[in-house]
């Protein structure tokens, strides 16, 4: 069954309690903002450019749209609102949060022309920042959303699993990289991020772009997501065509090695900076001390970076029902890169992994 949006209400429940002393919180995708995809339940197809949706404790979602995605809008869980043009929508606004005194708004994705405009449109409404309560309400999935995530996992699972068959025709990068493109699409998901193919010394760059460099010997690096039901998977494995060379094998060994010492230290309580730590440990550890250039992790959901990350810098405890990205990495340029990526969730003693694709060092020419 298709999840009813993020007001599973655990998560609108969840965001009222971190901004407890608004009337409403309005929520404008334009530009577009994921919260209005997380909080209305739509999903699939609408663009909902211009859109927005009104969020009030305990009530339905007032979603107001153009007429060209009413059709869809319909298919979600809010109320829907159509109006036309520029004016009509501030005569929504206006009609919909007329007795409103104090609105909360999504500071981090609105412009400043838009807060001018809204506040012209509104004068008796004073508008506050509520990023932090959305992005805290996001951090923590309900069961839909993590059965979501879960099945964009298991796409990206079989696809990492039978790599060989997608390089065999590709010859190229770029090639392989549309052959995962068209993988994922043909299987009714949408692409959470353009796949990053690096071939050699490429996979020495970890934001690495796709070329049409030929496929030879040498290691080659894949990090893909899907995005399903709205939701999305973030892998990454690394593989060798042709025999790995020693060095390389100890790259590898050490990236794994970081990444179960990341895994075994995730359990609610714990700060994300000490996840990242674990990691580095033992990459500082060995002979590519200092080649660990990001942090460890990145939260996941209705956007592939969901707000929060695994790093000292940035002040954030494990709860239950977080998910986040562990992908520990190695690179020197020039030569080559090794990154592992797991999808998880945080459990009531520990985590389960959401990626079940097998990370052993795999020869795809074989």
């Amino acid at each position: 069954g298709d999840r009813r949006g993020g007001e599973g209400l655990a998560g609108l429940g969840r965001l009222f309690e971190h901004a407890p002393d608004v009337d409403a919180i309005l929520v404008i995708n334009d530009p577009p903002d994921a919260t209005f995809q997380w909080a209305t339940g739509l999903h699939h197809g609408g663009t909902f450019e211009g859109s927005a949706v009104i969020l009030r404790e305990g009530e339905t979602p007032q979603v107001l749209v153009p007429p060209l995605e009413e059709t869809t809008a319909r298919k979600g869980i809010g109320e829907v609102v159509v109006f036309s043009g520029k004016r009509g929508f501030q005569e929504a606004l206006a009609g919909a949060l007329g007795g409103a005194g104090k609105v909360g708004l999504h500071h981090q994705r609105v412009t400043l022309a838009r807060k001018e405009k809204l506040e012209k449109a509104l004068p008796k409404t004073s508008f506050v920042d509520v990023s932090d309560a959305i992005g805290r309400a996001r951090l923590v999935k309900d069961a839909d959303e993590i059965e979501a995530m879960r099945a964009a996992c298991e796409l990206t699972d079989r696809i990492a699993d039978h790599m060989e068959d997608h390089v065999a025709p590709a010859e190229t990068e770029s090639g392989l990289a549309a052959g995962i493109v068209r993988e994922i699409l043909a299987q009714g998901a949408g692409i959470s991020f353009d796949p990053i193919v690096a071939w050699g010394p490429g996979s020495a760059e970890p934001h690495y772009a796709p070329q049409p460099v030929p496929l030879r010997d040498g290691p080659l690096l894949v990090d893909m997501g899907a995005k399903l039901n709205g939701y999305c998977s973030d892998i990454t494995r690394t593989y060798t065509l042709g025999p790995p060379s020693g060095g390389f094998r100890e790259m590898y060994d050490t990236v794994d090695h970081a990444l179960e010492a990341a895994l075994d230290t995730i359990r609610p309580g714990v700060k994300g900076g000490q996840v990242h730590k674990a990691a580095e440990k033992v990459i500082d550890a060995s002979r590519f001390k200092g080649r660990f250039i990001h942090s460890v992790g990145h939260s996941l959901g209705v956007e592939v970076h969901d707000g929060g990350r695994l790093h000292p810098s940035q002040d954030l405890t494990l709860e239950e029902g977080m998910v986040f990205t562990v992908e520990p990495g190695v690179y020197v340029p020039g030569e080559a890169g090794v990154r592992l990526e797991e999808d998880v969730v945080v459990t009531r003693n520990g985590y389960t992994k959401l990626t079940q694709a097998d990370r052993e060092l795999r020869d795809l020419t074989r």
